[in-house]
C-alpha cells in the first residue's frame, strides 16, 4: 500500500448525500420549559454510554497483537502486505471505508483507528468473525497495523447501501419488493439478537443494508453491515448539524438513559421501515423542523416525537391491491417505535408478520 505522511492513502473528499442536509441551520432558539426532563450534556453522555457500554476499550492494557485464540478466528488473520487499499467508499462513525483487493478477490476494507490491541478488542473480532448467516455481511479477515494504530477488517464487497439505492438514486420499488427487504433485516436481526451473549446492532439505518442490483435493476442480496461494532463509535456521532445522522433512528430510552437492550433496535428498525415505504428521511422537511435537530431530539426523548405519517398513502402504492399491505405496514411500523421497549415486536414477531403479509 503507498502510504501518505500520516500512514494513509491519500483520499479525496466524498461528499455526503444530498447538500440539503449540510447546509448550517440558523442559530438554535433557547430550549422552552417542556424540555427540562432532558439536557443536551445528559443525552450526549446516555449516548455515549449506550456505545461504549459498561467495559471501555481504553481500560484495558495494551498488548502487543497477535491472532485471536479461537481457531476460526486464527486463521482470519491476514498479512498487511495481503491487503491492497483502492478507492474510498465511505465514512461511518467507527471508520473509514474503502474498495480493495485481498488473496485477489474485490473486497470492502473497513479501517479502524484504534490506538493499541486490547483483550476486549480481541473478543469482540473474536465474535464478529465467527457471525454466518445469509443476512449478515462476512467478515472475511482482520489485520492489525501497529505502527499507524489502524485495524483493517476484510468484508464482502456489494454494490451499494439501501440509501444510495432509494434517497440518492431515488428508485422506486413495489410494495412487495419493500415487504422483502423488510423481511432480510428481519431474519438478520433476529440472528444477531439470538446469539449468546445477544449482539446489538444500535446502527440500524440505511446506510447500514447493503445489497446487490440484479440485471433487472431491482435489490438482490440484502445484507446488514456494521453489526456489532457500536464499541468503535466515535464522537462524530454526536454532532447534531444534520439529520443524516445515526441519531435519526436513535431508541427514547437511550437518549433518556443510555439504556440498551434488542428493543433499542427494534426502534431504529421502525424508523428505516418509514423511510422505505415514503423514500424520504426521517424529520426532514417536516413543519416544525425548523426547531433543530437537538430540539426534535428531545422531542423524541420526553414528547413521544415521531417521523410524520403522510395522510395520503395511494401515491406510495403501484395500484389498489397494494394499499392494503401497505396500511399493515404503517401498522408495523408504529409497534416497533412504541414509546415503551416492551411494547415494541421481537424480531421474531416481525419476521412472522412479514411472512404473512407475503403469502
Amino acid at each position: 500500500m503507498k502510504d501518505n505522511e500520516d500512514g494513509f492513502v491519500e483520499i479525496e473528499k466524498v461528499d455526503s448525500a444530498t447538500e440539503q442536509f449540510h447546509q448550517q441551520q440558523e442559530q438554535q432558539p433557547v430550549m422552552p420549559s417542556i424540555y427540562t426532563t432532558l439536557t443536551k450534556q445528559q443525552m450526549f453522555q446516555n449516548i455515549t454510554k449506550s456505545f461504549r457500554g459498561e467495559e471501555s476499550f481504553a481500560t484495558d492494557q495494551p498488548q502487543e497483537f497477535q491472532p485471536l485464540d479461537n481457531l476460526s478466528s486464527r486463521l482470519r488473520c491476514t498479512s498487511l502486505d495481503c491487503i491492497e487499499l483502492g478507492n474510498f467508499v465511505g465514512k461511518g462513525g467507527e471508520g473509514r471505508v474503502y474498495s480493495g483487493r485481498w488473496k485477489k478477490s474485490q473486497v470492502a476494507i473497513k479501517v479502524i483507528s484504534h490506538p493499541y490491541m486490547t483483550k476486549t478488542l480481541a473478543n469482540h473480532l473474536d465474535l464478529i468473525m465467527n457471525i454466518s448467516n445469509s443476512y449478515c455481511i462476512p467478515h472475511h479477515a482482520y489485520t492489525y497495523d501497529s505502527d499507524n494504530s489502524k485495524l483493517y477488517i476484510i468484508m464482502e464487497k456489494m454494490d451499494c447501501s439501501l440509501w444510495e439505492f432509494i434517497i440518492e438514486n431515488k428508485k422506486r420499488l413495489s410494495v412487495k419488493e419493500k415487504i422483502e427487504i423488510f423481511l432480510c433485516i428481519s431474519k438478520g436481526m433476529f440472528y444477531l439478537h439470538d446469539m449468546k451473549p445477544p449482539i446489538l446492532h444500535l446502527d440500524l439505518k440505511l446506510e447500514n443494508i447493503l445489497m446487490n442490483v440484479g440485471q433487472n435493476g431491482k435489490p438482490s442480496h440484502v445484507k446488514l453491515t456494521d453489526f456489532g461494532l457500536a464499541q468503535f463509535k466515535t464522537t462524530d456521532l454526536l454532532v447534531l448539524d444534520s439529520p443524516l445522522g445515526t441519531l435519526r433512528a436513535i431508541s427514547p430510552e437511550i437518549l433518556r438513559n443510555g439504556e440498551c437492550s434488542e428493543k433499542c433496535d427494534v426502534y431504529s428498525f421502525g424508523i428505516l421501515m418509514y423511510e422505505l415505504l415514503f423514500s424520504k428521511v426521517a424529520y426532514v422537511d417536516e413543519d416544525d423542523s425548523v426547531d433543530g435537530n437537538e430540539m426534535i431530539l428531545m422531542a423524541v426523548a420526553n414528547q413521544n416525537r415521531r417521523p410524520k405519517i403522510p395522510l395520503i398513502h395511494d401515491k406510495y402504492c403501484d395500484n389498489e391491491q397494494e394499499l392494503p399491505l401497505f396500511e399493515e405496514l404503517l401498522d408495523l411500523m408504529q409497534k416497533c417505535w412504541n414509546n415503551s421497549p416492551s411494547e415494541r415486536p421481537s424480531f421474531d414477531d416481525i419476521t412472522s408478520t412479514l411472512e404473512k403479509l407475503l403469502l
